[in-house]
């Protein structure tokens, strides 16, 4: 393995470079390969009665205001537990660096919701 090899430099030129401002880089204009925008989905009426229909307790009313694209999948998915277990699951897992995940008042929803649904589709029961 060869070593690094260092250039030596006066602490004055170091701190020049340390204090001046950095270069402005060019925009990132790879618009192609980034994701387009979501546009804000509203609440299909198949969801708003999926809601009316579960216990009020676990009524995930902030994850309708605040993800109601989320709420629609879940919707879609409520009577299929082969699509909508591993739904739930995911949900509550941050699988890329640049998501920060749910408010912790949405994840907790998702967290009962989860646990209803549960109780409702227990291994072994058709």
């Amino acid at each position: 393995m060869n070593p690094i090899q260092f250039e030596s430099t006066s602490r004055a030129d170091a701190r020049r470079v340390l204090v001046a401002t950095p270069p402005a880089t060019a925009p990132d204009t790879s618009w192609p390969v980034r994701r387009p925008a979501q546009t804000k989905e509203s609440l299909f009426p198949s969801t708003m009665h999926w809601i009316r229909g579960l216990p009020e307790e676990v009524q995930p009313r902030n994850l309708l205001r605040k993800f109601a694209r989320v709420a629609n999948r879940l919707a879609e998915r409520w009577n299929e537990p082969a699509r909508c277990a591993p739904y739930l699951a995911d949900l509550l897992i941050i699988r890329c660096d640049s998501r920060e995940g749910f408010p912790h008042d949405v994840a907790t929803e998702i967290g009962a919701l989860t646990a209803y649904y549960k109780t409702l589709h227990r291994p072994g029961r058709p």
